[in-house]
């Protein structure tokens, strides 16, 4: 749906055709909360499912969020992350520049420090590692990559990135089957602003219920 298809469909349910008591703009920004609340709620899943097995598939969900950096050049083993940036995918990296970037193994950093010590086990220009959680040097956060750099380097990221708020001429950017969850989501919150708990808690617990077909 567009996103006025959406606040359309919201102020059906809401019976109130036009703006009167409830506006179109605070309806578009409950209507970018719930966009935020379901990708809150599949990517803890999601993260959760990956430290298990770390090559697990991306939700369908989320795949309409995936953005990629890529850049040459690098005068350290390190890129700045981006503004919106929530959860890398996967990284690769060509420490040497030898023309052929190689998958990183993700990790946090703490365990990443221990596997350098480890001369078995640290970080090869063909199996290189990538921190999974950005880290912060001063005020720039950073993600870094190990082998360190030796010539021109370059790059390729991958990343969950958070998506523009839906409003006016912004549609929402997660796939279709959750903009019905979207939508009773937005209702809830505006039927709370009216004192309707009742009727709030019951799109609420509908909302709860789309998700559970979101994937």
């Amino acid at each position: 749906m567009t996103s006025t298809v959406m606040l359309a469909a919201v102020r059906t349910i809401l019976d109130e055709a036009s703006a009167s008591f409830w506006t179109d703009a605070e309806i578009y920004a409950a209507l970018a909360d719930a966009q935020n609340n379901i990708i809150d709620k599949v990517l803890a899943v999601y993260r959760a499912k990956r430290m298990i097995n770390p090559d697990m598939p991306m939700p369908y969900t989320l795949e309409s969020l995936t953005a990629l950096v890529t850049g040459t050049g690098l005068a350290a083993s390190y890129i700045s992350v981006p503004s919106d940036y929530l959860e890398m995918v996967y990284a690769k990296w060509d420490s040497d520049s030898t023309g052929t970037q190689y998958r990183c193994e993700v990790m946090s950093a703490t365990y990443n420090n221990f596997r350098e010590d480890n001369t078995f086990l640290s970080a090869t220009h063909t199996k290189p590692i990538c921190q999974a959680s950005p880290i912060t040097t001063g005020s720039t956060v950073l993600i870094n990559f190990l082998p360190v750099y030796k010539v021109a380097a370059t790059y390729e990221v991958q990343y969950i990135a958070t998506p523009t708020d839906i409003a006016a001429g912004q549609n929402a950017k997660l796939p279709a089957n959750t903009h019905n969850a979207m939508i009773h989501f937005a209702v809830a919150r505006m039927l709370d602003k009216d004192q309707r708990l009742q009727e709030a808690q019951m799109h609420q617990q509908i909302y709860l219920q789309e998700l559970q077909t979101v994937s």
